[in-house]
């Protein structure tokens, strides 16, 4: 992937490169997150024979500490945007999760009214699978969960509309109880019979611990020809404190680690290029600090 471009601040080009590609990325979610929504809706739901799905945190992450920084420090840098040198340290880390915001952010947010629909609806059961189907725009998803020949549950989420016949858009597996489990996103847009396009891997105990691991296994090109076949990131939640920590396939050496408290939204950012390698810090307004 390229690794010098035009803009002000370091080690920043290659991620700001990525966001020609995220609208089409965007929509590869869509289908996740009625899934994600139906799944948080049927949990919910008092049936004695029906599994007891995943909550939908286990296919999301939370940026809102950090979303909450001022205007000038997420500016994006480029040729004609500097950002302040005050917020030199949280903007390094901010133009990362920009990237990972438009590849998991959204997996909640986009489908409330499907969640809505869903939480009035009974699943049918045929055998040892359960089937619920709600209308979301102008496509019918199909949600089948049945019981592992392995162990726990599978988990299919078909969508059918003008363009697409009952695809396969969002499959996985989740134990029984064991609060861990796998999502994998497939792309019609994808040529060829493998089209997937990201898979999760998730553990989850409570909402502030839990660990998720996104891999790009598109090998679809965004505009500019960069591939992000292979790419990684893990988020995790510890208590108050959050995780990235995003690993470039390409460039494995050159991994970010990105730390920050989910109240106040102090961290640190800590890459081989920024900073001479050396963790840099930011406090509860954002601004450059001393690190502990």
């Amino acid at each position: 992937m390229p690794t010098t471009g035009a803009f002000l601040l370091p080690v920043v080009e290659p991620y700001d490169r990525r966001s020609t590609s995220l609208e089409t990325l965007m929509k590869k979610f869509v289908a996740l997150c009625t899934c994600s929504a139906l799944l948080l809706a049927l949990s919910c739901k008092d049936k004695d024979d029906s599994p007891d799905l995943p909550p939908a945190t286990s296919l999301s992450t939370d940026f809102s500490a950090l979303t909450a920084a001022p205007v000038a420090a997420k500016n994006a840098p480029t040729g004609a945007t500097a950002v302040p040198e005050d917020y030199l340290n949280f903007a390094n880390a901010f133009v990362r999760v920009k990237v990972v915001q438009f590849f998991a952010g959204l997996v909640i947010v986009l489908p409330a009214a499907a969640m809505g629909l869903a939480l009035n609806e009974d699943p049918d059961k045929q055998g040892n699978t359960w089937f619920w189907s709600v209308t979301v725009g102008e496509a019918t998803a199909d949600l089948e969960v049945s019981v592992s020949l392995v162990s726990g549950f599978d988990v299919e989420l078909y969508v059918t509309n003008a363009e697409l016949e009952r695809f396969l858009w969002v499959e996985g597996n989740f134990g029984d109880g064991s609060g861990t489990g796998e999502w994998v996103l497939h792309d019609p847009e994808i040529a060829g019979a493998d089209k997937r396009a990201l898979s999760i891997q998730w553990t989850y105990v409570s909402d502030t611990d839990r660990a998720l691991t996104y891999e790009i296994l598109s090998p679809t090109a965004n505009d500019d020809g960069d591939v992000f076949q292979g790419d990684t990131f893990a988020y995790t939640v510890d208590g108050m404190t959050a995780t990235l920590e995003y690993v470039d396939a390409d460039v494995p050496t050159s991994t970010a680690l990105i730390e920050w408290d989910t109240t106040t939204g102090a961290g640190s950012i800590t890459v081989p290029e920024f900073n001479g390698g050396a963790t840099a810090c930011w406090d509860e307004l954002f601004e450059n600090a001393a690190c502990p």
